[in-house]
């Protein structure tokens, strides 16, 4: 499975030291220049090492890249970007701006968030519940903004 990755769900796997587990045989994680280029919080470099595939936009996507611009006042140009490959490759977005996941949602893109990607990575025992709650108590203390209900009921699964 190919996914787009934009930068709050590579920030948030970072606080939750989960970035190297995010690399599974069954993901193929993939997210553009741009998007990697601003990140402060996470290295590059290391997402590189990693494996993430870094995409750039032909010139032909620059007319979607408007037209999403146009339509989607919310994500930023660089969010955007990541939802122009979906959109271009047929893949699944990994967001959790919320701006960025109506547009994906208005647009037929499946999209998920830093919660799915933990719920798979216990899924396919990448790492084991405890783990996954104490990764997630990680994100929340760094300030993530996650739903709150969700996380805690995934905190109260993975702790019993």
């Amino acid at each position: 499975m190919r996914l787009v990755v934009d930068a709050t769900v590579w920030i948030d796997l970072h606080f939750g030291s989960l970035l190297a587990e995010a690399f599974t045989p069954r993901w193929e994680l993939v997210s553009p220049d741009v998007i990697l280029e601003e990140l402060e919080t996470v290295d590059p470099q290391v997402l590189r090492a990693l494996g993430v595939e870094e995409v750039s936009l032909s010139s032909d996507d620059y007319v979607l890249l408007q037209d999403l611009i146009s339509r989607y006042a919310g994500p930023s140009v660089r969010d955007l970007t990541a939802l122009v490959i979906a959109v271009r490759d047929g893949l699944s977005l990994l967001s959790g701006d919320g701006k960025l996941r109506k547009a994906a949602e208005s647009e037929g893109v499946p999209v998920h968030g830093t919660l799915w990607v933990l719920d798979k990575l216990v899924e396919l025992s990448v790492i084991k519940p405890h783990r996954a709650a104490s990764s997630l108590d990680e994100i929340l203390a760094c300030g993530a903004r996650l739903p709150q209900q969700e996380c805690h009921r995934r905190l109260s699964k993975w702790r019993h």
